[in-house]
């Protein structure tokens, strides 16, 4: 089948929604479907390049709104849609799902969404402008669209709630491709080097990887710090951010008013091995996001054994429920209990992480998602031939 991925923001771009279409085109491919992606061009790079099989267009993005590209070239469109056998399209928050939208009402090309997990901003103008946006574009995107994915049932039951028909709308998890991993080929001396060039030792690692934005919650982690060391006798800790985003700057500086500067290591850029180590180093995983999908953090961090704290919020409780701590959105209270909980309970920990990793690897496997994804598309190619 000829596929076209419409998504707002795709590799090199770095966010779990990005890694999903990534790994979702590369496996089609490899069960040897034509991809193509459109996409903007955010980060810059080339315009137009083939990738692990993967024919990728970017096109000019003249800024964002509530981090959504504003791409107008996405107009011009009609005729490479028509040249394909299904579209798909992530986000009904996007532009691109807008257009896809849109030129789906003049084609005769079938339109499949997957919706990412509910939006919240953690702010409320911004949340009743996408409370708006959603009851008017999000609900008519849904509408005009032939089959809908959600990742979860919480995400089914809210586009439900718009006035969609469930027999369109199908539930399939968010996954990981574990043969990206190489675990067997890092070696104690080579986890050694890795935390002395960091200078991480003698001391626990709570790690949190993601974009900082306020929709991570990433505030209530560190408001969760000074609590932490005073009811924790061994001040060894370090919290490590792996991530960029619009409050980078703001979680800094207020690192430096809670006085946890010293405690707390932010790093932008990490390449994929050195993740995975600090995946194996680390004590324990904390996601305090207000909103989410399913998100590809956790899938790796309990795939490395990692004891995971997260938030109680629709996405995450559908199926982590057994095999993490979930927490209220916005308590650092909570937050901070929990991790101490973790340093001192050493065999519900050990606990945890083994049921995590089992359920990782039982459930959330691309090979699997890829073949569902496989079935409604040809089921749905074939229903429009008659």
């Amino acid at each position: 089948m000829k596929i076209l991925e419409f998504t707002p923001y795709f590799i090199p771009y770095i966010g779990g929604q990005e890694k999903y279409v990534h790994n979702l085109c590369k496996y089609l491919v490899q069960s040897g479907h034509d991809i193509t992606v459109i996409t903007s061009n955010i980060p810059k790079g080339n315009k137009n390049e083939i990738n692990n099989g993967i024919k990728i267009f970017r096109y000019l993005c003249l800024g964002t709104i509530l981090r959504n590209p504003i791409t107008p070239g996405f107009i011009l469109l009609k005729s490479k849609i028509e040249n394909n056998d299904i579209v798909h399209i992530h986000n009904e928050h996007s532009t691109s799902a807008l257009f896809a939208a849109v030129f789906r009402l003049h084609t005769d090309v079938p339109l499949v969404i997957t919706c990412h997990g509910q939006l919240k901003f953690g702010d409320s103008i911004k949340n009743f402008i996408e409370k708006i946006y959603s009851r008017l574009f999000g609900k008519m995107i849904f509408k005009i669209s032939d089959i809908i994915i959600a990742l979860s049932e919480s995400d089914k039951k809210y586009i439900i709630s718009l006035g969609i028909r469930s027999e369109k709308i199908k539930v399939i998890p968010n996954a990981i491709d574990k043969y990206h991993y190489q675990l067997d080929q890092i070696n104690d001396i080579e986890i050694h080097n890795f935390k002395n060039n960091y200078h991480l030792s003698d001391k626990k690692i709570v790690l949190f990887v993601g974009q900082v934005i306020k929709r991570k919650g990433i505030e209530y982690l560190l408001k969760a710090i000074p609590i932490i060391l005073k009811n924790y006798s061994n001040n060894k800790i370090l919290f490590v951010i792996i991530g960029k985003g619009d409050m980078l700057i703001d979680a800094k500086k207020l690192c430096y008013s809670l006085g946890i500067e010293n405690h707390v290591l932010f790093l932008s850029d990490v390449n994929n091995k050195d993740l995975e180590k600090f995946y194996l180093i680390s004590d324990v995983f904390v996601l305090p996001s207000l909103s989410e999908g399913v998100p590809t953090v956790i899938l790796e961090a309990m795939y490395f054994g990692v004891p995971v704290i997260a938030s109680d919020i629709p996405g995450i409780n559908d199926y982590f429920s057994e095999t993490a701590i979930l927490v209220p959105p916005g308590n650092e209270q909570e937050i901070a209990d929990s991790i101490l909980n973790i340093f001192t309970d050493k065999k519900d920990v050990k606990e945890l992480s083994r049921k995590g990793k089992e359920f990782i690897d039982s459930k959330f496997s691309w090979d699997r998602i890829v073949q569902e994804y496989e079935c409604i598309f040809k089921d749905l190619r074939e229903s429009f031939r008659y």
